[in-house]
């Protein structure tokens, strides 16, 4: 087995640490995912044929990334076990398909919840600021691949000292965060407009907002840190953990909102929420003893 020379102000730990945290992140989130569309399927099997296509193309865009990152965890410490030159290699097929995987799945994810939005609000040109900044996601997802990001580097580890690859970087994962701050704090406002005084109508849109919330900081601040690791530690794979588990999230925070949608009872049972697709239109149906509020209700 031939060993090759560590990059400078390298061990071999600390090329081999982050990667391997990724792999095992990856594969873990892969089984909350698992779990989570076999709830879907039970729960939701009359969805509209479109979202169930969607929701099982992101679960096998999803396998075939993790199968593509176990080759590569395989080939870095099986085969070339101690081989440094395999730990940073950028032709690597599960490193080197991860941007286009994470926009294929982040792309769908976040017009779904552009869409969403359009359809309570009527929020013509917010949809398609999102949608537009999920798009160039995409686009820039598909140049990295092409290898434009990778023309004045030898390996992963010389990343954040390469110009091209930052800016790459900056567009894909700033785009990224930025369309999921966006859709955070546009749902917040949205939703603080359905308020009407009554306390346990309140109490629900306010788990609605702070679930937005909480899913979109989540993406967006993974996103950032990646970014941040890229840039600030040129010369290290620090980041590489970030872009390993990116899509995954992604694809569990899509799962979670699909399932979200079950009704929601409080202790007395006293109030539903359900959040149906009839005739695809989302509507949010509130049903609360003595508020006033008609059942069937759409939110707009």
């Amino acid at each position: 087995m031939a060993s090759s020379v560590l990059p400078a102000a390298h061990s071999l730990d600390g090329l081999a640490g982050p990667p391997l945290v990724g792999y095992f992140f990856s594969w873990a989130l892969l089984g909350v995912l698992n779990v989570q569309i076999y709830l879907y399927y039970v729960k939701f099997q009359k969805d509209h044929t479109f979202l169930q296509v969607l929701v099982y193309a992101i679960l096998a865009l999803e396998w075939i990334q993790t199968i593509l990152l176990t080759v590569d965890a395989f080939d870095s410490f099986v085969y070339h076990y101690g081989d440094p030159a395999a730990l940073t290699s950028t032709n690597r097929p599960g490193w080197f398909s991860l941007p286009l995987l994470c926009g294929l799945v982040s792309t769908p994810v976040q017009c779904y919840f552009a869409w969403r939005i359009w359809k309570l609000f009527r929020t013509v040109i917010l949809c398609g600021i999102l949608v537009f900044f999920s798009i160039v996601q995409l686009i820039f997802g598909i140049i990295t691949v092409t290898g434009v990001q990778l023309r004045d580097v030898s390996t992963t580890s010389e990343i954040g000292l390469s110009r091209t690859a930052l800016a790459v970087d900056c567009i894909f994962l700033g785009g990224s965060a930025l369309v999921d701050a966006i859709i955070a704090v546009a749902m917040t406002i949205l939703l603080l407009r359905l308020k009407n005084g009554m306390l346990k109508t309140d109490m629900m849109i306010n788990k609605v907002i702070r679930f937005g919330v909480e899913s979109g900081i989540l993406t967006a601040s993974v996103a950032i840190i990646g970014l941040v690791l890229a840039m600030g530690c040129p010369g290290k794979l620090y980041y590489e953990p970030v872009i390993y588990i990116l899509s995954k999230l992604y694809a569990n925070t899509f799962i979670t909102n699909l399932l979200n949608r079950t009704m929601d009872r409080t202790n007395s049972g006293s109030a539903i929420r359900n959040t149906s697709w009839a005739r695809d239109t989302m509507q949010i149906d509130v049903e609360m003893a003595g508020n006033g509020i008609p059942p069937g209700k759409t939110a707009r």
